[in-house]
């Protein structure tokens, strides 16, 4: 990890592959000295496992940059909380916390319509990461969910034993990636920060 004070957070949007939303949603985030570094991960094109694995390389070659240049944190919304829990695993000497808002963990009985093979072979990836990871590594972990339900993502597949699991006082999906990126992004922000 690089002596730089900057301190990048990688962000990967939703399946939608919404990456000018989240720029938008963490535009105020420099002032708290976090510099979002937005990817967009090509949910959309994505056909097959292949396609997946070269995805999450291209996140880990940036991730990889990034930490010769300062402090890096990763933080998914939705399908984006899978890829970064699976980078995690690939790259704990580097990455200092990881957020998951509102994104699927596991595979759950709740299926969408915006669902891809690569998608949900990234939510097996995912899990047999989290058994990987100990207890000091799941303490750099934080989980968001909306306090008051979501459609598409159960709190099941969103908590990790060992993490630290919040909710925010919301309910819908997107809203509450909006809402926790924005304004009940206070406890997202203090744990990037902290050491």
């Amino acid at each position: 990890m690089s002596s730089n004070n900057k301190h990048y957070v990688v962000m990967l949007p939703t399946l939608m592959d919404d990456d000018a939303a989240v720029r938008l949603f963490a535009w105020f985030w420099p002032f708290f000295g976090l510099t979002p570094v937005v990817l967009k991960f090509g949910w959309k094109e994505m056909k097959n496992e292949d396609d997946l694995k070269r995805g999450l390389d291209k996140v880990m070659v940036e991730v990889d940059r990034l930490a010769k240049l300062g402090k890096v944190s990763l933080l998914g919304c939705s399908a984006g909380g899978s890829v970064v829990v699976n980078i995690f695993l690939q790259r704990k000497n580097i990455v200092h916390r990881v957020v998951d808002v509102c994104g699927a963990l596991r595979p759950g009985a709740v299926r969408s319509k915006f669902d891809t093979p690569a998608y949900l072979k990234a939510l097996e990836y995912c899990e047999r990461a989290m058994a990987g990871l100990g207890a000091e590594d799941k303490q750099r972990v934080l989980t968001v969910r909306p306090r008051f339900g979501d459609e598409f993502v159960k709190a099941d597949q969103v908590i990790i034993d060992g993490a630290r699991n919040i909710t925010v006082p919301t309910a819908e999906h997107m809203l509450s990636i909006m809402l926790s990126l924005t304004l009940f992004s206070k406890s997202i922000l203090n744990f990037l920060k902290s050491k």
